[in-house]
């Protein structure tokens, strides 16, 4: 299982810095931005999980507190990024 979760981790470190590289490139594309904080999100929220299964987790007990909070952040960040991508136009709505 920690095994799979590294693999995770360091593949979502390439997609992270691929997906952060291109978004600052030729056209500052502000919706890409949004998809790679959905996947550092994802990724730290994998990383605590290593850490717990490591039990690692009690050498840093901080990172067990801030855990949670980034798996809720992972899914608004993504329905920026979605909702942008199909419907383009102005960022923020009324509706948000």
């Amino acid at each position: 299982m920690t095994l799979i979760a590294q693999f995770g981790l360091f593949n979502g470190i390439l997609v992270l810095l691929l997906i952060m590289a291109y978004s600052f490139r030729r056209n500052r594309n502000i919706n890409r931005i949004f998809l790679g904080l959905s996947v550092f999100f994802v990724w730290y929220t994998l990383f605590v999980v290593l850490l717990t299964l490591t039990k690692e987790i009690l050498n840093y007990p901080a990172f067990h507190r801030t855990g949670i909070m980034s798996a809720y952040l992972a899914i608004p960040f993504l329905y920026i990024y979605s909702r942008n991508t199909f419907y383009p136009g102005k960022l923020w709505r009324n509706s948000d």
